[in-house]
């Protein structure tokens, strides 16, 4: 998928990826979403409990950006200038979020 060059480029992105996760998760079982070793030792459940922290984590960010006085990263520790020539290894939490873990 080509990036997004517009605002309205990046919500119909986000809608339609959006979209194809939910149709994705919809076909799994409670017990499918609950599997241990999916990706690594993560969950399918554990994989969408950090995309939502995540995503939280950026939206609270961007509503107290830097124009607004809060110079905050959202990650303190991931800078973006270090993130930028990162691998996805380098990216990743060492254990999921304890929210994505065993609570139904």
């Amino acid at each position: 998928m080509p990036r997004p060059t517009s605002k309205s480029d990046l919500l119909s992105a986000i809608d339609k990826e959006h979209g194809a996760l939910q149709a994705e998760l919809s076909k799994l079982s409670p017990e499918q979403m609950t599997m241990p070793d999916v990706v690594g030792s993560w969950s399918v459940k554990d994989v969408v409990a950090h995309l939502v922290e995540w995503h939280d984590m950026v939206l609270s960010w961007y509503r107290n950006r830097p124009e607004r006085g809060d110079a905050r990263h959202p990650c303190p520790r991931l800078q973006v200038e270090s993130a930028a020539g990162a691998q996805p290894d380098d990216l990743r939490e060492a254990s999921p979020p304890a929210a994505g873990r065993g609570d139904g």
